[in-house]
């Protein structure tokens, strides 16, 4: 679960990329998965936060 945490630069990297390219950034099953991707790895920002983890 940990692992989520290194896919949220590189996702934005990836839509910024797109967008600069003026290309469709994500299908519908794509968006999906990287939105689940950016909530668990926020999730276990926040979980590691209040563990005193980080």
């Amino acid at each position: 679960m940990m692992c989520c945490i290194a896919y949220i630069p590189g996702i934005a990297c990836y839509i910024w990329a797109r967008v600069e390219q003026r290309q469709k950034v994500f299908t519908a099953r794509e968006r999906l998965l990287a939105f689940l991707l950016v909530a668990i790895g926020i999730f276990m920002i926040g979980y590691m936060a209040a563990n005193g983890i980080l």
